[in-house]
């Protein structure tokens, strides 16, 4: 009988659904059930500043990987759950987009939320971009991103110093960007990136070659193992294409539907049914979170989630009688 790693007290729910690859429709005869959902603090647990990000529950152990009977299952505080969509982080915007079809239990709270979703949408979508972008670099095969990591590892050989010292001279490129961090606390605050890999531009040159130096050589290894079908780790790059098709989606329809129109391909690609580089996958990959940051730059959407809206439904809750429904409010 299967042990439970930890168990938590059932807490006031407002919402609880089916996740994972049940609720995309890429489920498989081996897969496992998921659950996520949501409660309601409690006043004195927000008073005493002692609301947890979380509860989990598992019927699986840390030693083995979990079979079709076992379940897992993460319940997301309130105040958590819209600090996660507010950073537009995947978990978050499937739980925003799970139909009928998938929800356990509901609340008034939860469909006014889930009814004013698309507030959580930005034109960057950060955590979606973000994880899309790691992935083609890291499972999309393109010559030019290897030449672009090449180039940066032969200009900082035989430099010394601060990166900082060579800012203008470092080059540039397609999977290359010059950029500073909005919300670094650093005095300066620029930062280059060669092919997702981001390094400050206070660190050394000895520091950021050998980051790079490790990355050309990982990925030119994997660039030869593509060729000939091997090493593919083939439910990461579908999870990467799951990523970019939701993504997708959104940008040009402004919603999200499940199960995925594209579960049978995804499906396919996690089962490994395809050539990586006859087939073209890498490739795709690449193609498609292109389009993903053309469709970004295009999008009308605001740049940052209005936080102010959420916040007055949170303490809306709080207040005697709970009326949440607060002016600017609509449901």
């Amino acid at each position: 009988m299967p042990s439970s790693r930890k168990t938590m007290k059932q807490p006031n729910l407002l919402f609880r659904c089916r996740f994972g690859s049940h609720l995309y429709g890429t489920d498989t005869p081996s897969s496992d059930t998921d659950y996520k959902g949501i409660f309601l603090p409690t006043p004195k647990q927000v008073i005493t500043q002692s609301v947890p990000k979380s509860l989990h529950t598992t019927t699986g152990t840390n030693r083995s990987k979990n079979s079709p009977e076992d379940t897992d299952e993460e319940i997301y505080s309130l105040h958590y759950f819209l600090t996660l969509a507010g950073k537009g982080e995947t978990v978050a915007l499937d739980m925003l987009h799970c139909p009928t079809t998938h929800t356990l239990t509901t609340s008034e709270e939860w469909q006014f939320i889930r009814t004013n979703r698309q507030r959580f949408y930005t034109r960057t979508l950060r955590a979606y971009v973000g994880y899309c972008r790691g992935q083609a670099a890291k499972y999309g095969i393109k010559g030019s991103r290897l030449d672009d990591c090449r180039r940066v590892v032969e200009f900082l050989t035989g430099r010394e110093g601060k990166l900082a010292e060579f800012w203008d001279e470092l080059p540039t490129g397609e999977h290359i960007r010059k950029y500073e961090e909005e919300n670094s606390t650093q005095t300066d605050r620029r930062m280059y990136e060669v092919c997702s890999r981001k390094v400050p531009i206070t660190a050394s040159v000895q520091y950021v070659r050998t980051v790079f130096q490790k990355y050309f050589e990982a990925y030119r290894a994997r660039a030869h193992l593509a060729a000939e079908n091997k090493g593919i780790d083939w439910k990461a790059i579908s999870h990467a294409f799951r990523g970019g098709f939701q993504l997708k989606e959104i940008l040009l329809t402004g919603d999200l539907k499940y199960p995925l129109r594209d579960r049978d391909f995804l499906k396919l690609v996690k089962a490994g049914a395809f050539h990586y580089q006859n087939d073209g996958i890498g490739q795709q990959l690449d193609e498609l979170v292109e389009e993903i940051f053309a469709l970004s730059e295009a999008s009308g959407l605001p740049k940052n989630v209005d936080m102010g809206f959420w916040e007055d439904f949170l303490v809306g809750l709080y207040l005697k009688g709970g009326d949440w429904r607060l002016p600017g409010l609509t449901r």
